[in-house]
């Protein structure tokens, strides 16, 4: 074998060498794994949440960081920003005061969208500019559906929020034992009588969930060990049929029952 072809070879294998290091040093399977950045969480949830007014609704992205941090008043730096139909949402940085308030804790942020018509928009979620997530955001009359190409960083809560029909009315009715329980259950049928024929969807509206085999529940309640009554109802026009039997009932029973109720215009009583 001549010196050319002998330097021919030889460059070969050396080639082939810093290939298979390369990827040795560079684990294909490990691209699906959430990426670090700087000043950045390890990683961000998210959930869908939707402000409730008397003339519109917002879409909400609900930020929180998965490891706590070290000062409880700490903020999460970020940019929200709609061009077209475009929404595309930033996270900078997890930013600590100056008077720190010693953790740790889980750290939020709300990211409000604005009104958005119905119809397809692009979603880009990024982390200080150097991960880069893009999908699908559909809004519908029914829901909001987020369907994703890439999350890197990211876990999502829900990715459907359906959205809370109108002349809705929910809450739960606290009762102190087992001996009021009738109360409570004839105050919920009372209400039933006023309300008209509806179908609620199944899943998660954010404010509420519905759930097939057990009916409405309140994810956002601290309800545990406590006796109550949930219940969701639609209403002709302003609900005023409610809204009556409301004030008589915490007149007549006074502060033994805790009544709370709440309806798609974002009111609450």
């Amino acid at each position: 074998m001549d010196i050319y072809t002998q330097c021919r070879v030889l460059i070969r294998i050396f080639a082939c060498l810093s290939l298979a290091a390369l990827f040795n040093g560079c684990k294909l399977d490990s691209l699906s794994d959430p990426i670090v950045v700087p000043d950045v969480d390890r990683e961000f949830y998210i959930d869908l949440w939707e402000n409730l007014y008397p003339e519109s609704k917002e879409l909400v992205f609900q930020i929180e960081t998965v490891q706590a941090q070290d000062c409880e008043n700490a903020t999460i730096s970020y940019n929200l920003n709609r061009i077209g139909n475009t929404v595309k949402l930033s996270l900078n940085a997890i930013s600590d005061p100056e008077d720190c308030q010693p953790g740790p804790a889980q750290i939020y942020a709300n990211a409000p969208t604005g009104r958005l018509n119905g119809g397809l928009y692009t979603l880009k979620l990024d982390l200080k500019n150097t991960i880069f997530n893009e999908g699908q955001l559909t809004v519908s009359g029914d829901a909001y559906q987020l369907n994703m190409n890439t999350d890197y960083g990211f876990i999502f809560k829900h990715k459907t929020l359906l959205r809370v029909p109108e002349q809705t009315y929910w809450g739960y009715l606290e009762y102190p034992s087992a001996a009021e329980e009738s109360i409570a259950t004839g105050f919920v049928e009372d209400l039933r009588a006023s309300s008209i024929e509806f179908n609620f969807l199944t899943g998660y509206y954010g404010h509420f969930s519905i759930e097939a085999d057990s009916g409405v529940r309140f994810p956002n309640e601290d309800l545990n060990g406590v006796l109550y009554k949930p219940f969701i109802f639609k209403y002709t026009e302003t609900g005023s049929a409610i809204r009556q039997k409301i004030n008589a009932f915490r007149t007549a029973h006074g502060s033994s029952f805790t009544l709370k109720v709440f309806n798609a215009r974002g009111e609450s009583w």
